[in-house]
């Protein structure tokens, strides 16, 4: 789903004008990349957390030959699904 999908869905939910619904979504996406550049975990119950974690620097090699590269470490976004979402999706799958 794309931010203009969900903008237009939550509009047509809630009947907000869509400016405002996409002023709010705007803000929320702004409010919670500051929070994980700041190095805090974000949650949002019955849907799941977004925490900040680091990739050690390493060695690979180049697919297809002997040539070793260094791949620097970086800081990474990792989603985990709350209880509540998993447990959605696992009946869909059943379906």
């Amino acid at each position: 789903m794309k931010k203009s999908t969900l903008i237009y869905e939550v509009h047509m939910q809630t009947k907000y004008p869509k400016a405002n619904v996409e002023k709010v979504v705007n803000s929320m996406i702004d409010v919670m990349t500051n929070s994980l550049k700041e190095g805090d975990s974000v949650s949002l119950y019955g849907f799941g957390s977004f925490l900040i974690s680091k990739r050690e620097a390493k060695e690979v090699f180049l697919p297809g030959s002997s040539i070793k590269v260094k791949v620097p470490s970086k800081t990474v976004v990792k989603f985990k699904p709350s209880k509540k979402l998993k447990t959605i999706l696992e009946e869909e799958e059943v379906d």
